[in-house]
This record gives C-alpha cells, structure tokens and sequence, in this order.
C-alpha cells in the first residue's frame, strides 16, 4: 500500500524474489522520475530544479508559481519524447490525479524506477509502444510483473485478503487475495 520509493523497492524484491505476485496500490496517483541517469551525472532533480527553474526565476516568479507554468511543459514533453509518456519518466500507469501541463509541484516524485518496468509491462504490450520498451530491459530478469491498483485506498482487511475502494470515480471495491500486507504511506506533506 503505498507509491513512493519505499513501496517500489518493496514491490520490486518482492517481484524478483520469488512471490508469485506482488499488486501495489496508490490513491491519488505518482510522478517517477529517477533519481539519476548514471552514477557520475547529478541527481535529475537536481539539474531539473537547478538547471530548468531556479536558475533564473525572480522573487516574483517564485512567488506566483511561474517557473512551474514554464519548466513543467519542457520536463513533461522531454518525458513524453524519450519516454513515451508524459505522466513521468517511463511512467505508463499510475499517473497522478490532476497532472496538468500547468502544474508539478503537487504530487509524489518516485525516484525508485526499478519497479516501473514491472508496472508497465501490461501497458506497453502494444506493438506502438516497442520503441519504449528499451527502458525495461534492466528488468526482463524478473518473471513476473507488479499489478497496480491504480486510485484504489485500503479499506478493510480480512483474513487472506484486502479490499479496496475506489478512490477516483465509482467503479466499486476489487477484494485482492494477500499473504503479507506492506503499508509503505510515508508521511503527510
């Protein structure tokens, strides 16, 4: 339960390690951006903030948000070219409630990428999605993919099994079978 890094790297050793399947469920959706594209290069975030924001912003800027209304069409078309979504880097599924062009400062960033691979398998199985499929060969190892219970909240367990609500329109609760249960929430910004 949960979609920040701590329930990516969760999910992942779970995936990789032998479970027969592993689900991962977000409420409101998530931003995956990595943390890095190689050991000697800067953290992403870093040049994206650095680099792509406050480099040249003024105090009134930063005040009414303007640096986002810029920056976020380029990080998100940047996204979009290289890996084929706009939601996040390589981030098929599980895109954040209210992701708008205009805004990006408002939702989890996950820099754990190693589980996205695994999310994105059932998405990118058609034959236009082939060119980004590159990204995903560091997890062709793992056997199976991680399901995820996009906007779904916990909302009862029972003996073998948790039920989840919908949390983004009316499509009714889904009961998932369950051996171990891992509430990896973090905090409340």
């Amino acid at each position: 339960v949960g979609s920040g890094e701590t329930a990516f790297d969760v999910a992942y050793a779970a995936a990789s390690h032998g479970a027969t399947a592993v689900s991962l469920s977000t409420r409101r959706g998530f931003v995956s951006v990595p943390a890095s594209f190689g050991e000697n290069v800067a953290p992403l975030d870093c040049i994206i903030m650095n680099a792509g924001t406050h480099a040249w912003e003024s105090n009134w800027s930063r005040r009414v948000g303007f640096h986002w209304l810029v920056t976020t069409k380029f990080q998100r078309l940047g996204m979009l070219a290289l890996g084929g979504s706009s939601c996040g880097w390589n981030q098929w599924v599980g895109a954040a409630d209210a992701m708008e062009w205009s805004e990006g400062r408002k939702h989890i960033v996950n820099k754990s990428t190693r589980c996205m691979p695994l999310l994105n398998r059932s998405a990118k199985r058609r034959w236009w999605a082939r060119p980004w499929r590159l990204w995903d060969s560091a997890a062709a190892s793992v056997p199976i993919g991680v399901d995820l219970l996009d906007h779904r909240a916990p909302v009862e367990l029972r003996e073998s099994s948790v039920v989840f609500a919908s949390t983004g329109s009316d499509r009714g609760d889904l009961e998932v079978a369950a051996d171990v249960v891992v509430f990896a929430t973090g905090y409340r910004q």
